[in-house]
């Protein structure tokens, strides 16, 4: 969809050519008066109409046509007036340009490009920003689409997006930014449009020394009036005039009670100078001098830390145990880079080292774990289509914990968000942050999630026949539950047995229990026939039953499919009574899946 101000766009236009039934009301139409209000006011927003047109059944030209161009500064200067206002009295305002060869001498060729304006041989240097292009779809259906510049498309970073209408790009939010929005209706309004955000467009003409020239038209009569033309009834009466204004010029044109016609053109310069046009391509929203201070961990100043240098490698872990009244002592540290230091420049000063843990909410997640298409959630890295991404670790209370360091690449709008969970610790570090971010070594311990991608990876590069991969993502993706959401661990086991589950192959299982002799049942699904398989195996425990994965069957058909609704709380209940938390619960199904799968590997083998 385009963007709001696209919209908006397109409907005042719809309204502003829609015929008053009112005759003094249709005679200020025709003047244009409401035209040339709207294409004023619009030089001043944050989204200009570029280019644009739009039908009526009931005439044969385009009641409102616009188009631009866009000129070099110093070639503008040097025309004069006069030159300016040949354009707004062309019939045509503004062929479209394109490159084309023609031949040159009688026996070579030439590329000829540039503007194909007769009135001044200078506008040939102007470029277009917007084509008007018609491909054929078959003999007797044509479509008719816009191009834009490429140069403009490739330094504003801007891609189609079908879904949007738009060449959008990226923000530092990892949201869709429509910078220019294009509707192509060949309905009954037929209309046509392109517009521009202003901040790249203003970007675009100060790095190329250029203005923007936009060129209007406004054909404006009612069905009457045809009939009125049709048989030779019109008046022949006429007013015509020139209209001088600040960086507009246009001839109008008016039969009263009749018709008008309004030519125009249209002056654009940057609003603001073209050092801070340049400036502002290379400042983003992490560059704002805004900065936010968070509830950390100054442990440099901690006297109850032990350290032999200021080498944060060298830090003694610390247990709360450690502290009176076991709770870590807390300050506010900001995200001002002069705030704090790194080992390199602590002599001097005291200031809390980059590396300061923070702490927050595991709800801090959530957002991220659910929309995927923006975000990729990783074993301990949140990594955002934007280009930023963060570092963290769980501390044994659950909390989730990161650096300052960390926190002050992020985009403003995202430390905010950032700071809206920020709490005081309840635990120490992880002991694997610990030796990953302060030592530098790997840590032996591993998720239980992790253990079953391993297993599951393992199966994946060899290929094997029982089993096949069906969600790419799914492997690199964390989605253990964090938080005391139902939902969200319901959705961890949905997403365990998308990439457990699901990836079993039915046939060939069938296949092997055939080959043993064992006798299966037609409706019998991957974990019944695997059941099956195993029971053949002599010295069978209790994990022949497969209870982990079967486990994550029924809550993933129980909970996460809101069926049943008394068994799905009497399974949430379960395991919050078992395992104290949802973490807890789903680390142990995990642990008991990881060594069903190997069973599983051992009767393929």
């Amino acid at each position: 969809m385009p963007s709001f101000e696209h919209q908006r766009l397109r409907e005042t236009i719809i309204a502003i050519n829609t015929p008053p039934e009112n005759l003094s009301s249709y005679d200020n139409w025709i003047r244009a008066k409401s035209h040339l209000a709207f294409i004023k006011k619009n030089f001043k927003e944050s989204e200009l109409l570029v280019f644009g047109y739009h039908d009526c059944r009931f005439i044969e030209h385009d009641r409102t046509y616009i188009d631009s161009f866009i000129i070099d500064e110093s070639i503008l200067q040097e025309l004069n007036a006069s030159a300016l206002r040949s354009l707004s009295k062309s019939p045509h305002p503004l062929p479209c340009n394109s490159s084309s060869i023609y031949i040159k001498d009688g026996d070579s060729a030439a590329i000829r490009s540039g503007l194909n304006v007769n009135v001044n041989k200078s506008f040939r240097e102007a470029k277009s920003l917007v084509f008007n292009q018609i491909r054929k779809i078959s003999v007797n259906k044509e479509e008719r689409y816009l191009e834009i510049l490429q140069d403009y498309i490739h330094l504003s970073e801007t891609h189609w997006w079908q879904d949007q209408s738009a060449y959008c790009r990226i923000d530092d939010n990892g949201d869709l930014e429509s910078v220019v929005s294009i509707t192509c209706d060949e309905s009954e309004d037929h209309i046509v449009l392109a517009s521009f955000k202003r901040e790249p467009l203003e970007q675009y003409l100060a790095v190329t020394n250029s203005v923007l020239v936009r060129l209007f038209a406004f054909e404006l009569y009612d069905d009457v009036t045809i009939e009125a033309i049709r048989n030779d009834r019109l008046s022949s009466d006429q007013e015509s005039k020139d209209i001088f204004g600040d960086n507009i010029f246009y001839h109008q044109k008016i039969i009263p009670r009749h018709m008008g016609k309004t030519i125009g053109v249209q002056i654009m310069r940057p609003s603001r100078s073209k050092e801070d046009c340049i400036e502002s391509l290379f400042r983003g929203e992490r560059d704002r001098n805004e900065y936010i201070e968070f509830l950390g961990w100054d442990f440099r100043n901690d006297p109850n830390v032990k350290m032999i240098s200021d080498f944060p490698g060298e830090l003694v872990a610390t247990d709360l145990s450690d502290y009176p009244g076991a709770s870590i002592p807390i300050t506010m540290i900001s995200t001002d880079p002069n705030a704090t230091t790194h080992y390199y420049a602590a002599k001097g000063n005291r200031l809390p080292f980059d590396t300061s843990p923070i702490f927050f909410r595991p709800e801090i997640l959530l957002k991220y774990n659910g929309d995927h298409d923006k975000y990729s959630v990783e074993s301990g890295r949140v990594t955002c289509r934007a280009g930023w991404d963060i570092s963290y670790d769980f501390n044994k209370a659950g909390q989730v914990h990161t650096n300052i360091r960390r926190l002050k690449r992020l985009p403003y709008s995202e430390q905010l968000y950032w700071k809206s969970f920020n709490e005081a610790p309840k635990a120490e570090m992880s002991e694997r942050a610990f030796h990953h971010w302060f030592k530098a070594e790997g840590f032996p311990g591993t998720e239980p999630l992790t253990d079953v991608v391993r297993v599951l990876s393992r199966w994946h590069e060899k290929d094997v026949a029982w089993w096949k991969i069906r969600d790419d993502n799914l492997m690199a993706r964390d989605f253990s539950p964090r938080t005391s959401s139902r939902e969200e661990w319901a959705r961890a086991f949905m997403d365990l047995s998308n990439l457990v589950t699901d990836g079993f192959r039915t046939k060939v299982i069938r296949t092997k229990l055939r080959e043993s002799k064992v006798d299966f049942q037609d409706d019998d699904r991957s974990l019944a026939l695997l059941r099956r398989l195993r029971a053949t195996q002599q010295n069978s425990d209790e994990t022949s039953s497969l209870e982990g994965l079967r486990e994550v069957q029924a809550i993933r058909n129980k909970v996460a499919a809101h069926v049943g609704r008394s068994k799905a709380e009497h399974l949430s209940h379960t395991a919050l009574e078992k395992h104290g938390s949802y973490t807890a619960h789903f680390n142990h199904v995990c642990q008991i899946v990881t060594e069903e799968l190997k069973i599983i590997e051992g009767l393929f083998s």
